[in-house]
């Protein structure tokens, strides 16, 4: 998952140069919305038990900005800062990688190997699994997140989104539009009470009326692999609207 994480990052550098417009950041949730780093000229740099307060630190760290920056909301925000992921930012590491291609994790066999397979298969490499295990799955996610939230949780929640707020503010300061999003999951997680109370929570944090753009995902019957990543079909439905959403915040044309 870590190498998965570091050749984002790698392919994402490599290709600032062709300019970008719009960068996705978050979680896993938003990077299951877009097979590759680069598609329609957005990035997506979305990590695989990370958060989007990593994606907006590697964005700040670079001498041009984009244009607009969409941010995943989600309870990983919680695991913080991930400073593994920016090591090839360190100078002696990233450029040497530049000058060694072969020595990048994107460049080793098996990552060549793996991301060969995923462009080939694309969505047909989610995992499959017998209705009854993926149920008995979504049905223990639920559980889990019946309760309220805790004290600790609630605190290391708050401290969080009040990061991700001063990031934010960071780069809107510098011309940056910054619109935020919360991804569906599977409908049952998403109405638990520890589900709405981190919505409500993050909307109180940043809210609306201090100019924080949040961008309406229809209310619809959404499909999970096991509960909280989207199948394929709903996430390129999800992925549509969300760019649209923000395309026409911004006064861009939708995405055909």
């Amino acid at each position: 998952m870590q190498s998965v994480n570091i050749v984002r990052v790698e392919q994402f550098l490599q290709n600032l140069r062709d300019g970008q417009g719009t960068v996705l950041v978050g979680s896993s949730l938003i990077g299951n919305l877009q097979q590759t780093v680069w598609q329609d000229g957005v990035a997506n740099i979305g990590q695989s038990g990370g958060n989007a307060l990593t994606g907006l630190e590697l964005i700040l760290r670079q001498p041009v900005l984009p244009k607009g920056i969409i941010v995943d909301v989600s309870r990983t925000i919680s695991g913080g800062l991930d400073e593994s992921v920016l090591v090839p930012l360190q100078p002696l590491s990233y450029f040497g990688h530049k000058l060694l291609k072969c020595t990048q994790e994107s460049y080793k066999p098996s990552n060549v190997f793996l991301s060969a397979a995923r462009r080939r298969l694309g969505k047909a490499t989610e995992p499959r699994m017998t209705e009854t295990l993926r149920r008995e799955g979504i049905e223990r996610i639920v559980r889990s997140n019946l309760n309220a939230l805790d004290d600790g949780s609630r605190t290391s929640f708050t401290q969080a989104l009040k990061n991700l707020k001063v990031k934010i503010n960071a780069l809107t300061s510098r011309g940056v539009k910054v619109a935020l999003v919360s991804i569906p999951t599977q409908p049952e997680v998403d109405r638990t009470l520890q589900a709405n109370e981190f919505v409500n929570l993050a909307h109180r944090i940043l809210p609306e009326a201090e100019g924080f753009k949040w961008i309406p995902i229809s209310a619809r019957s959404y499909e999970t692999t096991e509960g909280v990543h989207l199948v394929a079909q709903d996430a390129e439905i999800v992925r549509i609207e969300i760019l649209n959403g923000f395309n026409s915040w911004v006064g861009e044309a939708p995405l055909r």
